[in-house]
């Protein structure tokens, strides 16, 4: 095959093999010696590095927008996660702290701060006697709270305080099955005396504890009781369930020998 190159000196047109291009010729005509132009590349022509380079441009134009997808999804991923955790953190609050409110009670005469609307019961009690008392329990939360009284009888009244208040702890406790006795302690509640228990059933890491609080108020008997899985005495509203109780009418005191505070 030849190419058809003009003489830049005679312009005579003369015919060079293909193999010359490139490279330099001598004019049969006017003896110039010239250099044989290489041809212009058609479009068919054109090296394919060349032609995909548009390609190239447009992955990269993808990439850029593949990874805008991917920082908004990590962006709403983040925000999900954040408004899980507050809410968790938030749940956790709550169930530390739940919402008390005071109850008057006109027939048991005292006052009583529960984390629900409690409920009114009766149930007998040794030797005939009616005990009856309040219940309330936890909303989302496994938690009893309960306030229970009952009057003594003369022949009752004639015994020590401390031990009628054993005898209405031991009744208590039998009644309930709340396992084993972890603490006992004499005390006092406004002025009143009182014995405070701490009983745990099941095992460490999932024991139902119950926390109870026997008050001798002139000639009544009080008990307070908290029950609740992993609910310890030292819980704030624990506390103030129990600190919130008062009596609202005046009680005589029992002509008992004071104890000591």
């Amino acid at each position: 095959m030849t190419d058809a190159v003009t003489c830049p000196n005679c312009r005579d047109v003369l015919d060079v093999p293909t193999e010359f291009r490139g490279r330099s010729v001598k004019c049969g005509t006017c003896q110039t010696v010239f250099p044989v132009p290489e041809p212009m590349l058609s479009i068919t022509e054109i090296p394919t590095a060349r032609r995909e380079r548009p390609l190239f441009v447009n992955e990269r134009r993808s990439q850029k927008q593949s990874n805008r997808v991917v920082w908004f999804l990590l962006f709403a991923t983040a925000l999900v996660l954040g408004g899980l955790c507050v809410a968790c953190g938030g749940f956790v609050v709550w169930m530390n702290n739940p919402p008390m409110t005071v109850h008057k009670s006109e027939e048991g005469k005292f006052q009583v701060e529960f984390p629900s609307e409690p409920q009114p019961f009766a149930q007998a009690g040794e030797q005939g006697v009616i005990v009856k008392g309040l219940e309330a329990k936890r909303k989302l939360a496994e938690g009893r709270y309960f306030v229970k009284y009952y009057d003594l009888s003369n022949q009752q009244l004639a015994s020590d305080p401390e031990a009628i208040l054993t005898d209405a702890l031991k009744t208590e406790i039998a009644g309930l099955a709340a396992g084993n006795e972890v603490q006992r302690q004499m005390t006092k509640h406004a002025g009143f005396p009182a014995i405070d228990v701490e009983l745990h059933q099941g095992s460490q890491f999932m024991q139902r504890i119950t926390v109870l609080r026997v008050i001798l108020a002139g000639s009544r008997v009080y008990i307070l009781g908290t029950q609740g899985q992993n609910q310890l005495p030292q819980f704030t509203y624990v506390q103030q369930f129990f600190i919130s109780f008062r009596t609202t009418v005046k009680v005589a005191p029992l002509l008992k020998p004071a104890l000591d505070e």
